[in-house]
């Protein structure tokens, strides 16, 4: 019995010590793990502290968080099975994401959420991986992740963040309501007064752009009660101005921001005061003291989306109401060169309509100076008896001109500007040599400012060399061509072309009626370009009744095109129609109808494009100046581009276009679309906004808007 009461008490002990043995091993191997996981979390810590001060979008120190990634992999690898696997792939999710490498960090994040769905780091990974998707700009994709996220009775700690970079993606794509809802509930998860009050400070911004000032006034006004960061709270009480402003009370939002920028605790920010200053100054009309402002703020902050917005505001003051259109050109091409995006296409297609415009007041000035040059060397040539008979007179000044004169048109003549000569050039940012000067004061001038085409064309006046008077009578112009009466004329009839463009320029670029019928008026009264003629004079009928003149003004504008020689029938037609007038028929036109049967085709699809192609080339035959050619082309173009998707032969026809019209309505809006290969814009959409009766050729029964364009748009400006 002793023998074996002995055996069974030595297996006792052998179980007991092969049992104690496994729990060791056991919690060697545990604690091997967590050593391993330990170190990786640390290397992720040292990453965190190297970066806390670097902005976003400048580089980081990645070294920590590639050791994190490598003793992470190491250790999935060496204990696959682990308890713990899940923090590992979240934290290795995490340090990817701080290298910005995303779409490894969106791996380990679907890794952990698809394998291990009972985990409570779950929420926490589906937060990381919608913020991983923003930065891939799948958007979309993150909206879903986030809406799972806040449906999830689950990870309540995450619900504010959550909330937060919700509105983030709504802001971003201006759905403001959306964005509102998110960033209101984001402050209510928000315990901390940091997070809390940035996400009011957002739900102010939504408010505001969604014009509901009042609520946007109180929201940013809760801000400062908070107690949060000083930078913050400067901004929002800057909101809370132009909150103010908003409501009407300028008065009240200017006191705001003036405390605002003399208190010695925002000394570091007030700078930006300036600009909100600025704007309200401009909304009084207080034009001089916008200007003042706009330009300090540009001279503190030369450069940033602010100081582009700054500089896009001054072109617009320039032009619209100093009337300084080099100055404003300018402006606008520094505001091309600080800002980005949508700002700087803007400023951008400021400055080419500006410089188009400028362009026809350097050739009004050339051609003036070449119709002086003629007539000093024909009436030097010329017996002294019948000299003064072969010259004929100078156009008439009209017999009233409108509010704006031909100087008034392009500098106010209160107000003195100092241009330097490479203002028309690309300044960067004017510096206080370059920028134009301060107003005078409008009691100190006696004399109003030289008109600006003066300014334009001096170079070209003087690089003429001797004056006209000083031309000998056996003078030539260029080379040994003998100058004559016809070139007089021809150049006359050139100027004549040239003020209906300029006024073309005032109507349909700049908006300015007064000034658009101030040099239509000029156009319409010589007879040396009759195609001119009836043009401008119905566009001075049209604005006629657009200013409420009486019906005689009208009909007489009406009744003068009319008489004009060469006057096509769809002018005609509707100047007798507006005079009550029995319309003319138009002869047969085969080639018309041809056009009118294939352009239906194409509307309709019911043709293969290739054969389309092949009928519309057998219109190619035609002159250039039929009023269907241009049509022609572009339905070319509209099958190259939208139905055989060949884009580099639909940008061959728009620069066969472009060659064969350069002074056309739509050359402009072509050369853009080629420029910024943006050839993707549906041609359907039009090219420029169908201008007034007389503008074109016309159609026969009116205006037809979409594709394809209309007569009136495609030749209201060619053949001057």
């Amino acid at each position: 019995m002793q023998v074996m009461s002995h055996n069974i008490s030595r297996s006792v002990l052998l179980v007991a010590g092969l049992l104690a043995l496994g729990w060791l091993l056991l919690l060697v191997d545990g604690c091997a793990y967590y050593n391993t996981f330990y170190n990786a979390k640390r290397h992720f810590q040292a990453g965190e502290r190297a970066n806390r001060n670097v902005s976003e979008g400048h580089s980081r120190d990645v070294q920590n968080y590639r050791k994190c990634i490598e003793t992470g992999a190491r250790l999935l690898e060496l204990y696959p099975k682990s308890r713990w696997v899940d923090n590992c792939l979240l934290l290795m999710g995490k340090a990817y994401y701080q290298s910005s490498e995303y779409p490894q960090a969106q791996r380990k994040f679907e890794e952990l959420i698809s394998n291990y769905p009972r985990s409570k780091l779950i929420p926490e990974a589906k937060l990381w991986l919608a913020e991983t998707m923003v930065k891939m700009k799948r958007t979309d994709e993150a909206l879903l992740v986030l809406q799972q996220l806040l449906a999830s009775s689950e990870g309540k700690a995450f619900r504010a963040r959550g909330a937060f970079l919700l509105g983030n993606i709504h802001f971003d794509a201006k759905r403001y309501g959306d964005a509102a809802d998110a960033y209101r509930l984001a402050a209510q998860k928000y315990r901390k007064k940091v997070p809390h009050s940035e996400s009011l400070y957002m739900l102010g911004r939504c408010l505001y752009l969604r014009k509901e000032f009042e609520e946007a006034k109180a929201t940013f006004e809760r801000i400062p009660r908070l107690r949060p960061p000083r930078d913050l709270v400067y901004l929002a009480l800057v909101e809370a101005g132009r909150c103010t402003a908003e409501l009407g009370d300028i008065e009240g939002a200017l006191d705001l921001l003036n405390r605002l920028k003399r208190d010695i605790r925002f000394q570091d920010y007030s700078s930006g005061i300036d600009l909100t200053l600025a704007n309200i100054a401009a909304s009084k009309a207080d034009y001089d003291e916008a200007t003042r402002l706009y330009r300090e703020y540009i001279r503190s902050n030369p450069g940033g989306e602010e100081a582009a917005e700054a500089f896009f505001r001054l072109g617009l003051i320039y032009r619209d109401h100093y009337r300084d259109l080099p100055t404003s050109a300018a402006y606008f091409d520094s505001a091309k060169g600080a800002g980005k995006g949508g700002l700087a296409d803007s400023a951008s297609a400021e400055v080419r309509q500006l410089n188009r415009g400028l362009a026809f007041f350097q050739q009004k000035a050339d051609i003036e100076s070449q119709i002086q040059f003629v007539d000093s060397v024909l009436r030097h040539s010329a017996p002294k008896d019948e000299g003064s008979l072969l010259i004929p007179p100078d156009s008439a000044a009209p017999d009233s001109a409108p509010v704006n004169s031909l100087t008034e048109v392009q500098q106010d003549s209160s107000y003195q500007i100092t241009l330097e000569d490479d203002t028309l050039g690309s300044p960067s940012v004017p510096n206080e040599e370059t920028l134009p000067s301060e107003p005078s004061n409008p009691a100190a001038s006696d004399s109003a400012p030289p008109p600006v085409e003066d300014q334009i064309g001096k170079d070209s006046l003087e690089s003429e060399g001797a004056a006209p008077e000083e031309v000998s009578g056996n003078a030539t112009a260029s080379g040994d061509k003998q100058l004559t009466l016809e070139d007089l004329l021809t150049a006359k009839g050139d100027l004549q072309k040239t003020l209906f463009h300029i006024g073309e320029f005032y109507f349909y670029d700049l908006k300015d009626a007064d000034s658009a019928f101030y040099y239509f008026e000029i156009a319409a009264k010589d007879t040396f370009d009759l195609s001119t003629r009836w043009r401008a004079n119905m566009m001075l009928a049209h604005l006629a009744a657009q200013r409420g003149a009486s019906d005689e003004v009208i009909e007489r504008y009406y009744q003068t095109a009319l008489v004009t020689e060469g006057i096509p029938l769809g002018a005609e037609n509707r100047a007798r129609e507006a005079l009550g007038l029995p319309l003319k028929s138009a002869p047969p036109d085969t080639l018309r109808e041809k056009y009118l049967s294939l352009e239906k085709s194409i509307v309709d699809s019911a043709e293969s494009p290739d054969s389309l192609l092949v009928a519309l080339e057998s219109l190619m035959t035609a002159d250039p100046q039929w009023p269907y050619y241009p049509k022609v082309l572009f339905a070319k173009a509209y099958l190259y581009e939208h139905r055989l998707k060949d884009k580099e032969l639909a940008k061959a026809v728009y620069q066969h276009l472009i060659s064969l019209y350069p002074d056309s309505a739509f050359s402009t809006t072509l050369t853009d679309r080629l420029d910024t290969t943006k050839l993707a814009a549906s041609t359907q959409e039009g090219l420029l906004p169908t201008g007034p009766a007389g503008e074109g050729e016309g159609a026969e029964g009116g205006e037809e808007p979409g594709w394809p364009p209309p007569e009136e748009t495609l030749l209201g400006r060619q053949g001057r």
